[in-house]
């Protein structure tokens, strides 16, 4: 068997990876890897892959970095998906827990798949020429750091992240050089992202209720209606409906009795 034969570069360049973990695992793991997840990494740029774990759940996952292997032969691909399920398998079958440990179970596995299928697992996949080449934004260091090997105080990186509390060396950074990071470099035509505009804070003591309604003014009340009034009509059993007049009344006094009474002589 032999994994890194040249005619796969050309029969199959760019292979899918659950499928080659599908095979490897039932080839070198007895498909004791079954439940682990394996998927590829857009945002990866310092190392090819990466397996991790975790002891609560035992759920493991394996990523790999596309922008470092989309770069490399196919054997780079299989190599480094191997590198990194003999990580999974020790998770899942040894109190190991870290993934750069790569001690005598880890070269055990490497060997004995190396044997078996001509491949070349090694302890490291770094690939240090296709990570240099993500690293487009650098600052470089005014104190007395810029002078010392190996780094001559320049700072690589592939995101717009300038050197801060944030790094792990920045407080020994601090107290040993104390220098001032500046930006030298970035990509052509790079446009940084504008920082958020910062809200102003409400001041609810301006808040009032009365400025979601609309004010009434006197001239805007709407004019009650004035409804019509009906006659009022007695109408007697001896006169005949023809001898009835329409009258129209004026508005009585609530207190007072009106009482009509129509005849002819009216």
């Amino acid at each position: 068997m032999n994994l890194l034969a040249e005619e796969f570069e050309v029969i199959d360049p760019t292979p899918d990876i659950w499928t080659l973990f599908q095979e490897y695992n039932l080839l070198f793991f007895d498909e004791l890897l079954s439940g682990c997840e394996v998927k590829w990494s857009k945002r990866m740029t310092l190392c090819a892959g990466v397996c991790s774990f975790q002891p609560m759940t035992g759920f493991c996952s394996i990523r790999l970095s596309e922008p470092l292997l989309k770069l490399r032969p196919r054997s780079d691909l299989v190599n480094t998906l191997l590198h990194e399920m003999i990580h999974a398998f020790i998770f899942l079958n040894s109190p190991i827990r870290d993934h750069e440990d790569h001690g005598p179970q880890f070269q055990y596995h490497m060997n004995r798949i190396n044997a078996a299928a001509q491949t070349k697992i090694t302890v490291y996949h770094t690939f240090n020429d296709e990570v240099d080449a993500y690293r487009v934004h650098w600052w470089k260091c005014d104190g007395p750091c810029q002078h010392k090997p190996p780094y001559f105080g320049i700072v690589k990186r592939a995101m717009n992240r300038p050197p801060g509390p944030r790094d792990p060396w920045w407080n020994d950074h601090v107290s040993k050089c104390g220098g001032i990071y500046t930006k030298i470099k970035e990509p052509e035509n790079y446009k940084a992202k504008k920082p958020k505009a910062v809200k102003k804070p409400i001041d609810e003591s301006q808040i009032s209720i009365d400025k979601f309604f609309t004010p009434n003014t006197p001239k805007d009340e709407p004019k009650p209606t004035k409804r019509p009034l009906s006659p009022i009509i007695n109408l007697s059993n001896d006169q005949p409906a023809s001898a009835i007049n329409v009258l129209t009344v004026k508005k009585p006094r609530s207190d007072a009795v009106v009482d009509l009474t129509l005849s002819d002589e009216d």
